[in-house]
């Protein structure tokens, strides 16, 4: 059925989201596209196209539930407000013929008649900002979407020069075709979905998951249980988008991919499918009696929920110490798999202390990973994969790692004096920064105590700088030779060692540059950033009474950060901690 926008909204008829639905999603790029087309079109005299909507009809309210379109119908109504308070402004001042009043009562709604209720978790924020007009805290990322949505629109509107061309824009958008598809249940809205999505349109992971699982109720279960089984299946996907809404350390797709390696085998499953649907498609293949089909699809449905809720959980914690460190070494992507798992088999009588160990375990072992990388070892890789497929029992998981790189060829890496010997050469050229900020994070915070301080703009400071200062510095504290330059032995083992490193930030780092380090100790001495372990390299002088900085020194720290390094991140030292019952 073919209709216009003002045709469809000039109606009594509302639309509502339904929970099953993912939440607000665009970003720049859609609306920056949708306001760049609708303005082009504006100017000519053809036909704008918004595609195809298609709604189900609720069987209690008289309001229309958007199956597809939802992302395209929202956006419309948050320009549609933007548009409204840009004119408001321009009308006082300008002649400009527009009936806001009427738009405001066509597509924003009154006296809580809103046109277009949101899914539930945006659904309060959508109406104070949206139809009240009000500004409002965001409290997730969809609600943070539609607001810099709403402020694009606003700000693109107000840098049109001519205010005549404002009704055009207007009325081009009130004047775009769509097509309307009405669906009279779940059952049909679900093949009506599986087939637009075998038809070029280009879904999420999880909403081809979600329309495929509710295609193959709708294909072999019995007529009559049809249409519950599909609410039911629906009504666990709105849950899941609940909690999706507040994740933030990961995106919806790659959970997906590590929810499925923790519950059908930790066996890097992407590399042997495309999608997570054709993974599917071959397990329910496998399955010979229909209702046997059925109950698979709710087992993982019930399972992908339990996995959401549990990681919306982990993130939403403030008492697993371990688990920030895994986040701040920023290493918890492929030991995601565990993660789940390890809520999977938790002993609820022992939560926390169960999950802090199993957190302290993945953070030695993403630790090794980060300063002694494999490189795309695919020995090394496939012993990972064995020893991660893990099902609750920490001991087994540690004893694994210590015993599944008892080899010549690879069991050099995971040695203390492997770490050591890596620690010990330039770890400013062959460690990642956030390795080496994550190293002196933990340092700060251990050994003087306490949480590290907020600071935006961290670097890496080179105490010896990496730029000698210039020759007419007299006696500037450093280790140079009578060229004023580093030797090459300087160069190739101290410069970039970690014993010559240390954390700075923001002005800071410029007010280091290039000077003489007597200067740089009265900088670091006054302390300014909060950072304590910028005051301690006066117990590394050699002379107490001579202030320099040269090979000496830097070992002596050096050695002193490796010992903590082995202290903190030793598998040995930290046995006691998985090997009890």
């Amino acid at each position: 059925m073919k209709d216009t926008i003002f045709s469809l909204f000039s109606s009594n008829v509302s639309f509502i989201i339904p929970d099953y639905q993912r939440a607000y999603s665009w970003e720049n790029d859609q609306y920056e596209q949708f306001f760049n087309d609708l303005y082009e079109q504006s100017k000519g005299e053809n036909n704008y196209f918004l595609g195809n909507f298609s709604v189900e009809k609720n069987k209690t309210t008289s309001q229309l539930e958007i199956v597809d379109g939802q992302q395209r119908m929202t956006t419309i109504i948050i320009f549609i407000r933007s548009f409204i308070n840009v004119c408001s402004e321009k009308v006082k001042s300008e002649n400009i013929e527009i009936n806001l009043s009427e738009l405001e009562k066509n597509y924003i709604g009154f006296s809580g008649n809103s046109k277009l209720v949101p899914c539930k978790i945006d659904r309060d924020y959508f109406e104070a900002l949206i139809i009240n007009n009000k500004n409002v805290q965001t409290k997730s990322q969809s609600q943070d979407k539609i607001r810099n949505a709403k402020n694009y629109f606003t700000r693109r509107l107000k840098k049109i020069k001519s205010s005549s061309e404002l009704p055009g824009i207007m009325k081009k958008l009130q004047e775009s075709i769509i097509s309307m598809t009405i669906i009279d249940n779940k059952a049909d809205a679900a093949i009506m979905f599986e087939l637009l999505n075998n038809r070029g349109i280009d879904p999420t992971e999880m909403e081809r998951v979600k329309a495929y699982l509710m295609y193959q109720i709708y294909t072999n279960d019995e007529k009559s249980f049809v249409n519950d089984r599909i609410e039911k299946i629906s009504s666990l996907f709105g849950e899941i988008y609940l909690f999706l809404n507040d994740i933030k350390k990961t995106n919806e797709d790659a959970l997906l991919w590590y929810h499925c390696n923790a519950y059908y085998g930790y066996c890097y499953i992407d590399d042997n499918y495309e999608t997570i649907v054709d993974f599917l498609k071959e397990q329910i293949n496998k399955i010979t009696e229909k209702q046997k089909k059925i109950e698979f699809i709710f087992i993982f449905v019930e399972e992908l929920r339990r996995t959401f809720s549990n990681i919306h959980e982990m993130e939403k914690s403030k008492n697993i110490g371990y688990l920030k460190r895994l986040f701040l070494l920023r290493r918890p992507d492929n030991l995601y798999p565990v993660i789940i798992n390890g809520y999977r088999y938790i002993r609820q009588d022992d939560k926390i202390a169960y999950l802090e160990r199993l957190f302290h375990l993945l953070e030695l072992l993403a630790f090794r990973l980060a300063i002694i990388p494999t490189n795309g070892n695919v020995k090394v890789n496939k012993r990972l994969d064995n020893i991660l497929n893990f099902q609750g029992d920490l001991n087994t998981l540690y004893n694994g790692i210590r015993s599944n790189f008892a080899d010549d060829e690879i069991e050099w890496r995971w040695t203390d004096e492997a770490m050591r010997d890596v620690l010990m050469g330039p770890v400013y050229e062959i460690v990642t920064n956030n390795v080496i900020h994550y190293i002196f994070k933990i340092y700060e915070s251990q050994i003087y105590g306490g949480d590290f301080p907020k600071l935006k703009n961290i670097s890496i400071e080179h105490i010896s700088p990496q730029t000698p200062p210039p020759p007419k510095v007299i006696d500037s504290g450093y280790d140079l030779t009578k060229k004023n330059d580093y030797s090459v032995k300087f160069r190739n083992q101290y410069l970039h060692c970690i014993g010559n490193l240390m954390l700075s930030a923001g002005k800071q780092q410029n007010d280091l540059s290039n000077k003489k380090f007597i200067e740089k100790i009265e900088i670091y001495n006054r302390n300014e950033l909060g950072l304590k372990h910028q005051t301690e390299l006066k117990k590394y002088f050699e002379n107490p009474k001579k202030i320099k900085w040269g090979i000496a020194e830097i070992k002596k720290r050096r050695d002193a950060i490796i010992d903590f390094i082995l202290e903190q991140w030793s598998f040995q030292n930290n046995e006691r901690y998985f090997t009890k019952n």
